[in-house]
C-alpha cells in the first residue's frame, strides 16, 4: 500500500511530469503534437481558437526549457509539424506532376518544412539568449538562502532519493519569480520569462516570417494571421495588415502562457487585445459603390491534359461555349489563368474576335494565357478584352512573382537535368516589370488590382498597386495544381485576407476552383464547387477608400516592433528586489 502511495505521489508530482516532458522523448513528442493541433486552426477547419492555444502551450513549453539547444528542436519541431501538414499538397504536385515516388515526395517536403522552420527555431533562441542577464546575487539574502539550502537538502534527504527529490530539475532555481538558469563553468543567468513572452519572441518570430517571405523569392505561405478570418482578431487586418495581425496573436500568445503559469497579472494583455478588436470589428474605412455583373468561367479542365497539344482546340472551345450566352447580358466575364494553353501571340485572330464581340456587346472580358516577345521572353499574363475596337490598346498584366521550379527553374542549366519534377510545362517564364497598372475597365469605371495566383500571398506585392483609385482586385489562378488537397482551401482563405486588408471585394476565378466572390470584409459571399465545370454570377460591389493598413502599410508595425524590443529590453533592465521576488511567488493565485 505504502508503495502505491509513493507511485502516486510520484505521478502527481509537477517536478515529475516536468522531467518527463524535458526529456528527449518529451521534448519530440510535445512539440510536434502541439505542432500538429495548430493546423487545425487554418483552412478548412479554421479554429482559430484552437490554433492560439496551441501557440500558448508552445509558448510556455519553450519557456520552462532551460537550455538553448532545447528551445531551438522545440521551436523547429513545432514549425516542422505545423509546415509539413499545411503543406501537404506540395506532396500531389510532386508525386502527379514530378514523377516522384510518394516516399521520396513525403521526405522532400518534411525537409522543406523543415528548411521553413528553422528560421522560426534560429530567431526564437536567439530571442531566449536576449531574454537573460548575468545573475548577482544580493549578499544580504546570502546568508538566509545557505540556510534555506540546508534545509532544502534535509527535507530531500528524508524522501526517498529515488522518488520525488530525484525529479526535480537540476540547473534552475525554483525560488524566483524570474528563473536563475546554471550553464557550463558554473555560469548563472536570469531568465526574464516576462521579456521573452511578450515581447522578444513575438518579435522574433515575426522577423522570421519576414524573412521566409523573401530569401530565395520568398514562401510566405500561413501565417498565424490566416487563422483569423472571423471573429474579433480579424478586426486587426484592416488597420495593421496579415504580418501585424500575426504578431497580436503571438503577444496574446505569450500573455497566455505566463496565465498558464498562474502569471494572472498578463492575462489581462490579452484581454485587452481581444477586447479593442471585438469594438473595432465592422468598422467600414471603404464606402460601397453601385453593384456590377460578373460572371466566372470555370472550365475545368483536367492538369493532367492541359498542356497536351490534342486537347488545345478542345479546351478553348469548352471556354467559349461556357461564355458565348453571357455576352451582352453581364458587365464583365471573367477566365482564369492560362484557360488558353496557348501563346497571345499564336492565336491573335482569335482574341480579335473575342475583343470585338465583347466591344460590341459592352461587356469587358479578363483572360488569362501567356504572351512572348521577339526576344523570346515569355510572360505569364491576364488582358482585358473589350475596351476599343482593335487590339492596338489592349491592357495586359505579366506576373511579377513567379513559381520556383513550377514558373521558373533556378540554375536551370543544372536542375532540368535532375528529372521530370524540374521540367513542369510552362516552366521558363519571365517576371514581370515590378511597376505596372491595374487593369481598368472604361465603360464600368473600375479600376482593379491585378493578381495571379501565387502572387495573392505576398501581401505587400498586391499592396504595391493598391491607389486612390482601387475598386476591387481581380484574382485569376490555376489550382487544379493542389489536386483534391486543403491546398485550394488554403489560398482561397489567403485569397479572403488581401481582401480583408484593404476592404476591397475580390472577382476569384479558377480552372478547377475554388471560384467565388469575396466581399469587403473577407467573406465568401458565392462560391462554385471544386472539380466542376460552370459559371459563377456575382454581383460585385466595389469600393473606394483606403484602410489604414493601406494608406500606411507596415509602418505601424515596424512601430510596434520597436516599441516590443524597448519594453523588452526595460523588463530585462529592471534589477529585481529578490525580496520582493520571493514574496510574489509566495502569494501569487
Amino acid at each position: 500500500m505504502s508503495s502505491l502511495l509513493v507511485k502516486l505521489q510520484i505521478f502527481s508530482n509537477k517536478n515529475f511530469w516536468q522531467s518527463v516532458l524535458h526529456s528527449k522523448l518529451g521534448i519530440c513528442v510535445t512539440s510536434i503534437a502541439l505542432g500538429l493541433i495548430a493546423t487545425l486552426g487554418f483552412a478548412p477547419f479554421n479554429m482559430w481558437v484552437i490554433s492560439l492555444a496551441s501557440l500558448a502551450f508552445e509558448f510556455c513549453f519553450i519557456a520552462s526549457l532551460k537550455s538553448k539547444k532545447q528551445v531551438f528542436f522545440s521551436s523547429l519541431l513545432y514549425f516542422t509539424a505545423l509546415n509539413t501538414i499545411t503543406l501537404e499538397w506540395l506532396n500531389f504536385v510532386m508525386v502527379d506532376f514530378g514523377g516522384l515516388p510518394y516516399i521520396l515526395s513525403l521526405l522532400v517536403e518534411t525537409l522543406f518544412a523543415c528548411y521553413l522552420a528553422i528560421f522560426h527555431a534560429a530567431l526564437t533562441t536567439l530571442a531566449y539568449k536576449f531574454s537573460m542577464q548575468k545573475y548577482k546575487p544580493n549578499p544580504s539574502l546570502a546568508d538566509n538562502q545557505e540556510a534555506q539550502d540546508e534545509d532544502d537538502e534535509e527535507s530531500v534527504e528524508m524522501a526517498d532519493s529515488s522518488t520525488v527529490g530525484s525529479f526535480i530539475p537540476q540547473g534552475i532555481s525554483q525560488n524566483y519569480l524570474f528563473p536563475i538558469l546554471k550553464f557550463a563553468q558554473g555560469r548563472e543567468y536570469r531568465f526574464f520569462k516576462n521579456a521573452f513572452l511578450l515581447c522578444f519572441l513575438p518579435v522574433a518570430l515575426i522577423i522570421a516570417d519576414f524573412i521566409i517571405g523573401w530569401l530565395f523569392t520568398g514562401f510566405p505561405w500561413m501565417y498565424f494571421g490566416y487563422s483569423v478570418l472571423e471573429g474579433p482578431f480579424s478586426a486587426y487586418a484592416p488597420l495593421i495588415g496579415v504580418r501585424g495581425l500575426t504578431l497580436i496573436l503571438f503577444i496574446s500568445a505569450g500573455a497566455l502562457a505566463l496565465a498558464i503559469e498562474r502569471r494572472y497579472i498578463y492575462l489581462p494583455v490579452a484581454g485587452v487585445l481581444f477586447l479593442f478588436g471585438v469594438f473595432v470589428l465592422g468598422v467600414q474605412y471603404t464606402t460601397p459603390l453601385n453593384s456590377v455583373n460578373v460572371i466566372g468561367i470555370q472550365g475545368n479542365i483536367p492538369q493532367s491534359i492541359k498542356w497536351d497539344p490534342r486537347q488545345t482546340k478542345p479546351s478553348i472551345d469548352k471556354y467559349i461555349n461556357l461564355t458565348l450566352e453571357h455576352f451582352g447580358k453581364t458587365d464583365l466575364i471573367v477566365w482564369p489563368e492560362s484557360a488558353m494553353p496557348v501563346y497571345f501571340e499564336q492565336v491573335v485572330p482569335l482574341i480579335n474576335d473575342l475583343n470585338n464581340l465583347a466591344y460590341e456587346k459592352n461587356t469587358a472580358m479578363i483572360i488569362g494565357m501567356q504572351r512572348v516577345t521577339p526576344q523570346k521572353q515569355s510572360f505569364n499574363s491576364m488582358f482585358l478584352l473589350g475596351q476599343g475596337p482593335d487590339l492596338d490598346n489592349l491592357q495586359n498584366y505579366d506576373k511579377r512573382q513567379l513559381v520556383p521550379f513550377g514558373e521558373v527553374v533556378p540554375f536551370e542549366k543544372y536542375t532540368r537535368q535532375l528529372g521530370s519534377i524540374f521540367n513542369f510545362p510552362m516552366s521558363s517564364f519571365t517576371h514581370g516589370a515590378y511597376e505596372q497598372k491595374q487593369m481598368f475597365l472604361e465603360q464600368q469605371g473600375l479600376s482593379l488590382i491585378p493578381a495571379l495566383c501565387y502572387e495573392s500571398i505576398f501581401p505587400e506585392l498586391m499592396l504595391s498597386l493598391h491607389d486612390e483609385n482601387t475598386n476591387g482586385i481581380i484574382m485569376i489562378s490555376n489550382d487544379s495544381w493542389y489536386g483534391d488537397t486543403r491546398g485550394p482551401q488554403e489560398h482561397l482563405a489567403i485569397a479572403q485576407m488581401r481582401s480583408l486588408e484593404m476592404q476591397k471585394p475580390m472577382i476569384r476565378v479558377t480552372n478547377s476552383g475554388i471560384t467565388a466572390y469575396i466581399n469587403e470584409k473577407g467573406e465568401v459571399v458565392k462560391r462554385l464547387p471544386s472539380n466542376v465545370d460552370g459559371a459563377l454570377q456575382m454581383n460585385f460591389v466595389p469600393t473606394k477608400g483606403m484602410t489604414p493598413y493601406v494608406r500606411f502599410g507596415n509602418i505601424p508595425l515596424y512601430i510596434l516592433l520597436v516599441l516590443l524590443i524597448s519594453i523588452g529590453i526595460y523588463l530585462r533592465s529592471q534589477d529585481q528586489d529578490e525580496r520582493i521576488a520571493i514574496l510574489k511567488e509566495m502569494v501569487r493565485p
